[in-house]
């Protein structure tokens, strides 16, 4: 790996997003649900009913899912785009490896969520200073958390990217997996299998089958950061890694960078097997 190159076309990437359009959307976009959240707040303090804390509620339910998207996509189509456009060609006839194009992507995409997020908590800052919900060290906590769900879905994006042929097929394949995995939790809640006890074959191996879609899914490793904040971190959880039990959100924080790195070693090979065609 080159770090010369790295730098150069890291660079040049964030430049261009840094400058671009869509991300000032995306602000724009997150601002104004934000601001819909922030009114209904409002309208129901008026009736002398709150609940939750609405700044919380606010991020979890409008800047999470909009960004998740956005970046998600964006990394899914990223390398597939290039494929179809052959413009990835010419940058492998130079210096430029696999090593260097994988983390330039994931690189990328990380310093316009983290200049995204910057903007954003600015936003919620000043509004708070408008409204007086209060923000809280949980706010704090589930920003933090939000960097790590965008890490794991950008870096899984960019892996099914290297697999797909072109654009569309990569976005079929995204919410093909999605769809999966909404389906599993539907019937993981309708059948209520138990988790231990008396269970058959079949009943064994669709939660083999659960278990292993978790690890895969981003949006678990958010949702058990999620349940520790909202427990207080009173639960702990098994670290199998390290053979130790932990607070789930430490856990979270863990398995989300283990799977992040895995994902980005995952697309090197992917694109040193299946090549720049």
């Amino acid at each position: 790996m080159n770090k010369r190159i790295l730098k150069v076309l890291t660079k040049r990437e964030i430049l261009s997003g840094i400058y671009g359009i869509n991300v000032y959307f995306l602000i724009f976009l997150s601002c104004i649900m934000a601001s819909i959240f922030f009114y209904t707040f409002l309208d129901t303090m008026k009736n002398g009913i709150i609940t939750g804390t609405p700044m919380l509620t606010t991020f979890i339910f409008s800047v999470i899912p909009l960004s998740g998207l956005y970046f998600g996509v964006s990394a899914v189509t990223s390398i597939a785009k290039e494929r179809s456009e052959k413009t990835i060609e010419v940058l492998f006839y130079g210096p430029v490896s696999e090593e260097n194009y994988i983390l330039e992507k994931y690189i990328n995409k990380m310093f316009l969520y983290c200049y995204f997020l910057s903007l954003v908590i600015i936003f919620f800052v000043l509004s708070d200073k408008f409204m007086n919900f209060g923000l809280g060290t949980n706010f704090l906590k589930v920003c933090f958390l939000s960097i790590l769900i965008v890490s794991c879905a950008v870096s899984f994006g960019i892996f099914l990217s290297t697999l797909a042929p072109s654009e569309n097929m990569s976005i079929v394949i995204l919410i093909g997996f999605y769809v999966c995995m909404g389906s599993l939790l539907i019937l993981e809640s309708m059948l209520e299998l138990p988790t231990h006890g008396n269970i058959n074959i079949i009943q064994n191996m669709f939660l083999k089958i659960v278990h292993i879609s978790r690890m895969i899914d981003p949006i678990h490793y958010f949702s058990l950061g999620m349940s520790s904040i909202s427990d207080g971190g009173k639960e702990l959880l098994d670290f199998k890694l390290f053979k130790t039990s932990v607070d789930k959100y430490i856990l979270s924080v863990l398995e989300s960078t283990i799977y992040s790195v895995i994902m980005i070693v995952a697309s090197i090979i992917s694109m040193k097997i299946k090549g720049v065609k």
